[in-house]
């Protein structure tokens, strides 16, 4: 069986669960945990279970050529066939609403019984108690089958890349499987895309209730505004008083939100709300690192300047807690372009790679959620524990805590994830072009 033939195997005779079917990695029982930060990583943890598919246990067994394949399925039909197939197995899209995920730590949405449907029908919650309660269940609420169909989604895509990594270059089979590859990879980007859009605007219309700016009218709601990350440093500031023998600070809080467009700098009010006194746009902002600290500057300590054309407007130096706090701070303000990150993760560029050993789940926006296997190209190191890193997989970048990923010493093992970085990216380039 060719390459091509797996492809429609899978994608076609995969029809997307409804409420009750059992989890496409698991015979038993449906699965218990939500997508991570998005759909784009539903299921990414299960990684193990995809390669025991590849290796032909448990759904299937390996075809004449090395292919996964579904026993006593005919195998069948192009790729827009596959679409179409996918297309008529698919569920029609619930009624109501989108609900969240209460067994996920992070507010990912899945689609769900809109929240009016108990104002409706009184009786709806009762009846939804009691179907949860039955055996057939195994106590999983409803939200834990809705679920399913992202995670079948992003698990058919890890297969077929899988697939792709493994086929000849410049065949058919290499044409059919990136074709493939692609569809499921724009699907899982637009469900990724949607859940990320609502998150953003849900997270600036809480901050817009607590942010306050003195004398101006600020809107922050944008939908092409997001949070980069946010939190409180110390503002040093030389006392007037103070004999320039003995320089001395005063020391006051200062709370930073950085968004994708703009900084915003506050105090802390009562109530857990904030009183904006400078604010700046993006390309205004420019950082120095002061690694060789002044004399009787403790701490780790950068400056901003907020810049109006040539000349400075602003300047404050800020102290964080930890050298990595420093670097993440200094990152965010000034991020790396996109070229730069496709650098790191390019053929030619030998750089420390480390590999996911232990699921880290992000806690700030600059963070990087990963799953086990998952392996980065590191950019930057700090002397307690974190890393910046690029994820090969998708050109993702975040901070991760060292403790949860190990180093990957061997130079054959960092070239070869660099090579089929490298042929996914130019097999589905080649999608793109004209033909010769």
């Amino acid at each position: 069986m060719s390459c091509a033939s797996a492809c429609v195997t899978l994608c076609c005779t995969t029809a997307l669960p409804s409420a009750g079917s059992t989890c496409p990695t698991s015979p038993t029982r449906p699965t218990r945990s939500a997508p991570t930060s998005a759909c784009c990583r539903a299921g990414a943890s299960e990684r193990g279970e995809d390669r025991e598919v590849l290796g032909g246990s448990r759904r299937g067994g390996l075809g004449a050529e090395g292919w996964p394949v579904r026993e006593g399925v005919p195998v069948k039909g192009s790729v827009t066939q596959v679409q179409e197939g996918c297309a008529e197995k698919a569920p029609e899209e619930p009624r109501g609403g989108w609900v969240m995920d209460p067994r996920s730590s992070d507010p990912t949405v899945t689609p769900g019984p809109s929240p009016t449907s108990s104002l409706e029908n009184p009786k709806f919650p009762g009846i939804l108690a009691r179907l949860e309660e039955s055996p057939v269940c195994q106590r999983l609420p409803l939200t834990s089958f809705l679920i399913l169909p992202f995670q079948r989604i992003t698990r058919l895509k890890m297969l077929v890349e899988n697939i792709l990594k493994r086929t000849a270059q410049g065949s058919e089979d290499e044409d059919m499987a990136t074709k493939a590859f692609n569809a499921l990879k724009e699907l899982v980007q637009e469900c990724n895309a949607s859940v990320q859009s609502m998150k953003r605007t849900e997270e600036l219309i809480h901050l817009s209730k607590k942010i306050h700016f003195e004398g101006k009218i600020f809107p922050l709601i944008s939908q092409a505004r997001w949070l980069v990350r946010h939190g409180e440093l110390v503002e040093l500031a030389p006392l007037p008083a103070a004999p320039p023998a003995k320089l001395k600070l005063s020391s006051k809080a200062v709370y930073l939100h950085l968004f994708n467009d703009c900084l915003l700098l506050s105090r802390r009010k009562e109530l857990g709300k904030f009183a904006v006194f400078v604010h700046a746009k993006m390309a205004e902002l420019q950082v120095k690192d002061l690694s060789l600290k002044p004399q009787g500057i403790p701490g780790h300590v950068f400056l901003l300047q907020l810049l109006h054309g040539q000349h400075t407007k602003h300047q404050f130096l800020l102290r964080a807690r930890t050298e990595s706090e420093k670097q993440r701070w200094i990152s965010a303000m000034c991020p790396s372009s996109p070229q730069e990150d496709k650098e790191v993760i390019s053929e030619g560029e030998d750089r420390p790679q480390v590999q996911c050993v232990r699921t880290y789940k992000a806690l700030q926006p600059d963070e990087l959620t990963l799953e086990k296997t998952d392996i980065l190209a590191v950019r930057t190191r700090t002397s307690d524990g974190w890393l910046e890193g690029v994820r090969l997989a998708d050109g993702e970048k975040g901070w991760v805590p060292q403790a949860y990923v190990e180093e990957i010493s061997s130079l054959s093992a960092r070239l070869r994830n660099l090579r089929e970085n490298k042929r996914i990216t130019s097999a589905t380039s080649k999608l793109g072009e004209p033909p010769a």
